[in-house]
C-alpha cells in the first residue's frame, strides 16, 4: 500500500511539473508572440515611412524635371529671339556707321564753310 500512495504521489508531482512547464512554455510563448507584433508594428511602420519618403522624393524630382524643362524651352526661346536680334543688328549697326561716317562728312563740311565764312566777313569788312 505504501508503494502505491508513493506512487500515486510521484504521478501527481509528475503531473504537476508538467503542467507548470505547459504553464512556463505558453508564457514563453505569449511573450514572443508578443515581441514578435510589436517589431513587426514597428516594421510596418518603417515600410510605411519609407513609402511615403520615397512619395515625396518622387514629386520632388518630377516637379525638378518640369522646372528643368521650362527652363530649358525657355533657353531655346531666349537664343531663338537672340539669333533673331542679331539679325536685325548686324544689318542696323551697318547703317549706323555708315550715318556716322556721312555726319562726320558734313560736319567737316560745315566747319569748313564756316571758316570760309569767317574769311568772307573778314575781308568784307575791311
Amino acid at each position: 500500500m505504501l508503494r502505491s500512495l508513493v506512487g500515486s504521489e510521484m504521478c501527481i508531482r509528475d503531473r504537476q511539473e508538467s503542467e507548470q512547464q505547459l504553464r512556463t512554455l505558453k508564457e514563453t510563448t505569449a511573450d514572443s508572440n508578443s515581441a514578435a507584433m510589436a517589431a513587426h508594428s514597428h516594421c510596418q511602420a518603417r515600410h510605411v515611412a519609407a513609402k511615403q519618403k520615397l512619395a515625396r522624393h518622387l514629386y520632388r524630382q518630377r516637379l525638378l524635371g518640369r522646372s528643368l524643362h521650362a527652363l530649358s524651352l525657355h533657353g531655346v526661346r531666349r537664343n531663338q529671339e537672340l539669333a533673331m536680334l542679331t539679325q536685325v543688328v548686324g544689318p542696323l549697326q551697318l547703317k549706323h556707321d555708315q550715318l556716322s561716317a556721312g555726319m562726320e562728312r558734313v560736319v567737316g563740311e560745315l566747319e569748313e564753310v564756316r571758316r570760309e565764312k569767317d574769311e568772307l566777313s573778314l575781308i568784307h569788312i575791311s
